[in-house]
C-alpha cells in the first residue's frame, strides 16, 4: 500500500494491485476516500465530511502531476516484484518481514500501521499470504510486499539480482 504523500494528516495512496485508470485512495482515522485523478472526480467516500472533501481535492488538483507520476513509476517497478518469489514472512512484538528465494529481507514496523500497532499479538499472527502481499483477515489490513521493499529501498537490488540470473 504504497503513501504518495501526507498532507494535514490526510495519507495519499494507492494498492499495489490497483487498477486503471489512475486514481488515488484518502485515508484518514478511520474515513476513506477514492478519486480518479483525470478527470478528478469522486469514486466513493466513506466518512468524510464536507469540508474535509474541499481540503482533499484541493490537494488532489494541486497535486495530479506527482499522482500520476508516481502510479506510472510504481507499476513499472511492479514488473520487477512479479519475477521475486517471497519465501518466508513472520513477525515479531514490533516488524513484520518478508524474505525472498535470494535472501533479501524487507519489514515494516507496526507503528506505522496503526491497524497493525493495535492489534494483539495473536492478531498479528493470523494473516495470510498472497503473491501481493499480506492479509490481516482480523484486523482488515493488507500490506504489499512491492511496497515494502521500495519504501525499505531493496527494489534496485531485487533488479540487480534478477538480471544477474537472466
Amino acid at each position: 500500500m504504497p503513501t504518495i504523500f501526507i498532507f494535514f494528516g490526510f495519507r495519499f495512496l494507492f494498492y499495489s494491485n490497483d487498477h486503471d485508470p489512475i486514481h488515488v485512495h484518502i485515508v484518514k482515522d478511520d474515513c476513506e476516500a477514492k478519486y480518479n485523478v483525470n478527470p478528478i472526480e469522486q469514486v466513493y467516500n466513506h466518512g468524510f465530511k464536507e469540508q474535509q472533501i474541499a481540503i482533499i481535492e484541493s490537494i488532489i488538483e494541486e497535486n495530479v502531476e506527482v499522482i500520476t507520476e508516481r502510479w506510472k513509476n510504481y507499476f513499472k517497478e511492479q514488473d520487477v516484484m512479479e519475477q521475486v518469489k517471497i519465501t518466508k514472512v513472520w513477525v515479531d512484538a514490533t516488524h513484520v518481514y518478508a524474505e525472498t528465494s535470494d535472501g533479501i529481507q524487507a519489514s515494516y514496523a507496526f507503528a506505522d500501521w496503526p491497524r497493525l500497532a493495535n492489534a494483539t499479538d495473536e492478531q498479528r499472527r493470523d494473516f495470510h499470504l498472497s503473491h501481493f502481499g499480506i492479509h490481516w483477515p482480523q484486523i482488515d489490513e493488507d500490506l504489499c510486499f512491492e511496497g515494502m521493499f521500495k519504501d525499505n529501498h531493496l527494489l534496485d537490488l531485487l533488479q540487480k539480482k534478477q538480471i544477474c540470473y537472466a
